[in-house]
């Protein structure tokens, strides 16, 4: 992490000069929108897994982020929201104190956009939109949610800009003055210098549509900046389109994997421990922390499309019904409920999952297929899509740009951060639950369908095959509130 020189607490400033890959067919305003995908910001393209979308149940940082905002755009009285405030507001970005916190741009100097329909929210990222050859002096804001009312945020934020490439006449450069400190990736494209108005970073390589960007390429690491900064509401940005014949998109979002102390699922991404995840969907198949790993290392950008291909000599398959243990170790205790298929009665699905044990201090969190309550020590959560739920020991999203685990696709999921690093990503079907755990290994071993995370991945199959009745548990430890299978459809 690199400090910046300029004082902490003096804002943002960051200027933009965009020479490099250029919107298509931008239309007026008043016009129908443009096609999403003819720019690159097709909701598939945006790099998605850069961000982390991880939230925080320890207070270490402020955690926001443009998944499921709504969206009120007239940034400079352009419209396509001609009746709001002339602003570009993201609304319930995240929480601060127990209140809503939204995001609210407005123009402090004159602005023009090629296609004002691009003003809004893709796939977790913020676009603004600027006409070529124009300038936009622009203030954001964090204000308690539905008011104008500045929110102070006294812990750490995050605030990142991304796609910083050239074209054949030129570079994007953004000039920041006031943020405390950086973080790059260590193959970074970006050349850092002082500029007039801060430090400069400056794309060094010439971009395409095709690669504007694709997700989780080490092409848009090294084309993005993670800046951080606490104690403001907010601060300035200048934009500045010259020498383009089109108009631009800029994309902003909070944090990113680029940040230097973050400890995800593999030492791939930045983190000293070695933490991955177990893996379950369909009839149901298991891939445990082990295998996980091998098999990311084997293909770390590609990790989810290889779920469904060539992994049947590392999962394990279950076929019995019945409650198990999926995680079992001194502090967490995770169960999967197993039953067979009302339609495929020979396929057995994953019916439920439990989660508690000594980290969330005796809580259950306990989380079941569509039309079913998921709920909190027994009082239901998240009952509508989108959805939140939060206290000291857990945040919980149901949303729309979760992570479809058979294959990696984004769509509807619930995301889970709780203590110790534990995460979880899930996917509630009619009959079923697709699941993925995240965490690291943890102190005194542990055991479970999930595998005993030694580092060997050929032992997991084994383990569990030999006798899959050593993995279930006992009815006076279900985490379940009802002792018998119960079906919900």
């Amino acid at each position: 992490m690199s400090v910046l020189p300029s004082a902490f607490y003096a804002g943002l400033m960051v200027t933009l000069v965009a020479l490099g890959a250029a919107l298509t067919s931008p239309s007026s305003k008043g016009s129908a929108p443009s096609d999403p995908a003819a720019d690159g910001l097709s909701f598939m393209a945006l790099p998605i897994h850069l961000l982390d979308l991880r939230k925080k149940t320890n207070g270490e940082y402020f955690s926001w982020d443009l998944c499921d905002c709504e969206v009120t755009s007239n940034l400079g009285g352009q419209g396509p929201d001609s009746q709001s405030p002339s602003e570009l507001r993201f609304g319930t970005i995240g929480y601060y104190d127990g209140y809503p916190v939204d995001l609210v741009f407005t123009n402090t100097s004159a602005y023009s956009a090629a296609d004002v329909y691009r003003n809004t929210a893709r796939g977790c990222f913020g676009v603004i939109n600027v006409m070529a050859d124009t300038a936009a002096d622009l203030a954001y804001t964090f204000v308690k949610g539905g008011t104008n009312e500045p929110m102070i945020i006294n812990k750490t934020f995050y605030f990142s800009l991304f796609d910083l490439d050239c074209s054949a006449s030129g570079c994007e450069v953004a000039e920041v003055d006031g943020m405390a400190d950086y973080d790059l990736d260590d193959a970074t494209e970006l050349v850092v210098s002082q500029g007039s108005k801060g430090l400069q970073f400056k794309g060094s390589t010439f971009g395409i549509g095709a690669d504007n960007p694709p997700p989780l390429e080490a092409l848009q690491k090294a084309r993005s900046v993670t800046f951080v900064a606490v104690g403001i509401s907010g601060g300035t940005l200048s934009y500045t389109v010259e020498n383009s014949k089109k108009g631009r998109n800029f994309l902003i979002a909070g944090k990113s994997f680029l940040t230097k102390e973050t400890t995800t699922t593999t030492t791939l991404m930045g983190s000293s421990k070695s933490c991955t995840n177990c893996i379950i969907w369909g009839d149901p198949h298991v891939i445990t922390f082990d295998a996980s790993a091998k098999r990311v290392a084997q293909h770390p950008l590609r990790e989810a499309f290889f779920r469904t291909r060539g992994w049947k000599s590392d999962q394990v398959s279950i076929y019995d019904e019945g409650t198990f243990w999926l995680v079992k170790s001194k502090n967490v205790h995770i169960q999967g409920r197993y039953w067979h298929n009302k339609t495929h009665v020979d396929w057995t699905n994953l019916g439920a999952l439990a989660v508690g044990g000594p980290f969330l201090n005796g809580n259950t969190l306990t989380i079941r297929p569509l039309g079913s309550p998921s709920t909190w020590n027994g009082q239901e959560i998240l009952a509508i899509m989108p959805s939140h739920f939060e206290n000291e020991y857990v945040q919980a999203k149901f949303h729309h740009n979760s992570e479809i685990i058979k294959n990696g696709d984004l769509g509807e999921g619930i995301d889970v951060e709780l203590p110790d690093d534990v995460r979880l990503t899930v996917n509630r079907w009619k009959q079923n639950l697709a699941v993925k755990i995240s965490m690291c290994p943890q102190a005194g071993g542990q055991d479970g369908q999930c595998g005993n995370y030694n580092g060997v991945a050929s032992d997991d199959v084994e383990n569990v095959m030999i006798d899959p009745s050593a993995l279930r548990v006992p009815e006076h430890e279900f985490l379940f509130q009802t002792p018998v299978l119960t079906q919900p459809f």
